[in-house]
């Protein structure tokens, strides 16, 4: 075999190794953006409730402090 012939068989090799390791890192980027996602939809749905609990008591606090400023515990 030439030397040219084996250089580029090498080359051929190295491209094929190369090609097969990007798709293998393509689909492991791939299930990452889904994982990281998934966290992110579940971190929203928590501060959503979160905020649905505390809302109540924000307006209720509010509230009062419209109807009795002098007694808010926020002036003392």
């Amino acid at each position: 075999m030439s030397s040219v012939v084996r250089l580029t068989s090498k080359s051929i090799d190295g491209l094929e190794v190369l090609s097969s390791e990007l798709r293998q890192l393509q689909t492991f980027l791939k299930s990452e953006v889904e994982r990281v996602q998934s966290e992110i939809e579940n971190a929203l749905a928590g501060i959503k409730i979160i905020i649905e609990t505390i809302a109540p008591w924000v307006r209720a606090v509010v509230r009062e402090q419209i109807l009795n400023p002098h007694n808010f515990v926020g002036d003392r």
